[in-house]
């Protein structure tokens, strides 16, 4: 049997599948291909040493041309993709 958790809805949907099979038990979990994230939320998490002048202006640059191509949505959020390890 497995069990399937859909992290595409909020909150998670969860649903069983094969119930009558007991000879093995997996979760097999559904991401979405991107999510969102905060600005802020990023450079905060840069270690204190490492957020100089040049990285706040490579970050303003990977905002900006985050910016053209439609990966900034109108919460300021910018898009990432979503990669499960």
């Amino acid at each position: 049997m497995y069990v399937t958790v859909d992290l595409r809805e909020l909150p998670p949907r969860l649903s069983l599948a094969e119930a009558e099979d007991f000879g093995s038990l997996d979760v097999r979990v559904v991401v979405p291909s991107d999510t969102v994230i905060v600005p802020s939320t990023l450079s905060s998490l840069v270690d204190g040493d490492a957020q100089t002048a040049e990285w706040a202006r490579g970050f303003e640059s990977m905002l900006a041309f985050a910016a053209t191509r439609g990966w900034i949505d109108g919460s300021g959020r910018i898009r990432a993709h979503l990669i499960v390890q």
